[in-house]
């Protein structure tokens, strides 16, 4: 989405105290530098061992040259993907209060 309406979100997104989590899927680097410098985002990069790293286009093939804030593996099913988001989110709930 272009990053005029991605900013409308964002903005949205941050006026209503009640918002916790928003999660925008970005691979290209610029793009999440732009982010990242527009609302101090955290990065987050799940990774999973059963497929094959993709290569057939740029944002795929340089995902993993960006150092992300934080990494979860993809490596269960989606019952333990969910469980895993539902942790991190908790863990970073606790971290936020400290």
């Amino acid at each position: 989405m272009p990053f005029k309406l991605m900013s409308f979100i964002i903005e949205g997104f941050l006026e209503d105290p009640k918002n916790e989590v928003l999660y925008i899927h970005s691979r290209e680097i610029p793009e999440l530098k732009r982010i990242v410098e527009y609302c101090n985002a955290k990065t987050l990069l799940i990774k999973s061992n059963r497929v094959l790293p993709i290569t057939s286009n740029w944002a795929d093939a340089n995902v993993n040259k960006y150092e992300y804030d934080y990494t979860v593996y993809n490596n269960g099913s989606l019952e333990d993907l969910e469980k895993q988001a539902i942790e991190f989110i908790e863990w970073l709930k606790e971290c936020d209060g400290e």
